[in-house]
Parts: C-alpha cells; sequence; structure tokens
C-alpha cells in the first residue's frame, strides 16, 4: 500500500523501531498546554503596564537582555552554517530569524501562581505567554534592530552577550541624563560606542539581566523611577 509515496516504507521501520516514550508523552502535553488560554487568575497577575512604572522598568530592561543574546545566537548559528563570513543580507536575515524566535519561544515566568518580570524560553517551566507580552518582545526586538543592528554584527563575534547587552540596553558614560524613554537611538552610525537605550541601570551586571538574582531591587527601580519623575517636572 505504500508502493507509490517514496520513503513510506522507510519511515514506517523507523517508527515501529523507535516506540513512544514517556518523553515523547510529556513534550506533547508540553506543546498542548503551551497553546492553552491563560486563566482568569494567571491573567490578572499580569503586570499592569501604565499603572507599575516599577515592573515596567524590569520588564524593558530583561526583554533588551533577552532580545541581544538571542540576536546574537542567531548570528552566531548562521555563521556557523555558512562557515564563512555572512554577506549584509544573510546578517539581517539572522537578526530577523532572532526576533521571530523572541516572539515565537518567549514568556513570563510565573511563581506562586503569579506572573515574574523575568522571561524564560524554557518549556519546562512555568511561564504565560500572549496578551502583551509577545507584542512588546517584538517591540524591542525592532528598535535594538533598527538602531544597534551595526554595531552588534561587527561585535558579537569577540565581544561577551552580557557586554554588548550592557552597551545598547544601558546608557553610555555622560548619557545619563537623557530621556529614558528615547528609544530611538542613533549614536551607532558614527562607527563609535553607542549612547545605550538607557532601559537598564547603570550599576547592574548584565551578566544576571533577566534572572530572579540580578541584584536590582525593588528600591533601585523605585529610584529610578522617582529620579525620572523629577526631570519631567
Amino acid at each position: 500500500w505504500s508502493g507509490g509515496l517514496p520513503g513510506a516504507e522507510a519511515k514506517l521501520s523507523n517508527q515501529m523501531k523507535m516506540p513512544v516514550t514517556k518523553e515523547d508523552i510529556k513534550r506533547k502535553a508540553e506543546k498542548k498546554q503551551k497553546g492553552q488560554p491563560m486563566t482568569e487568575d494567571v491573567e490578572n497577575s499580569l503586570p499592569d503596564w501604565e499603572d507599575d512604572p516599577v515592573m515596567k522598568s524590569k520588564l524593558k530592561c530583561n526583554a533588551c537582555a533577552v532580545v541581544v543574546s538571542e540576536l546574537v545566537s542567531a548570528l552566531k548559528k548562521k555563521r556557523e552554517q555558512r562557515k564563512f563570513k555572512l554577506t549584509p543580507d544573510e546578517n539581517m536575515g539572522a537578526l530577523e530569524r532572532g526576533c521571530f524566535q523572541v516572539r515565537r519561544d518567549y514568556g513570563l515566568q510565573m511563581r506562586n501562581n503569579k506572573v515574574t518580570p523575568v522571561y524564560s524560553n524554557d518549556h519546562s517551566i512555568a511561564k504565560t505567554e500572549g496578551a502583551w507580552i509577545s507584542t512588546f518582545l517584538v517591540s524591542t526586538c525592532g528598535s535594538v534592530v533598527g538602531d544597534y543592528d551595526d554595531y552588534i554584527i561587527a561585535n558579537y563575534a569577540t565581544t561577551p552577550v552580557h557586554e554588548l547587552a550592557a552597551t545598547v540596553c544601558q546608557r553610555a558614560p555622560g548619557s545619563e541624563d537623557d530621556d529614558d524613554d528615547d528609544w530611538r537611538d542613533d549614536d551607532d552610525d558614527d562607527g563609535g560606542v553607542p549612547k545605550g537605550l538607557g532601559v537598564c541601570p547603570v550599576e547592574l551586571d548584565m551578566s544576571k539581566a533577566n534572572t530572579h538574582d540580578d541584584g536590582w531591587t525593588v528600591e533601585e527601580a523605585i529610584r529610578k523611577v522617582e529620579e525620572k519623575n523629577r526631570k519631567e517636572k
């Protein structure tokens, strides 16, 4: 019956040799669960983007760190596949792929059935996706690629990821007083060190960004928001 389907016999043979394992069942269950809508309790625990400036600051910083990490991974993977220097079009294709993976794979980690500001692509742990989370990650990725693509492409092969994230996500020395919400920043066009988006505190160790042990306390986040409010008065 499979004579008209090329490779059908081999496929059937492989299926017979590889019985379904507990891991297979677990992966299928995780995929099914991933696509289910959020419960009302989880939805109610989502951070309020406008009414919680402290959470907003942490979400911005962590999103930037995640985006830089995924963009670097996408570039390195593409370079490894090609075995030689990428063309400009290939570089941009890799960056676009990185943004797609951020949108597809990441959600906010859950703790005690509450949403935290830490993003994760680990399907083995509890996290919530959808709502504005994916949209915000895509927006962040677009901002980083739009303003810092040249800098990331020029330095990803020789600079540790957390150092790239520090340059892109924090403010460069002397630029700390600039508006934190100025996401459009083209300072990398002149070949110098970018000004940085300023969405992460300068004191933050970016190797610990987007973790529950980042050392960025709530008090520091509040101080950052209060300083910004004073400047706006």
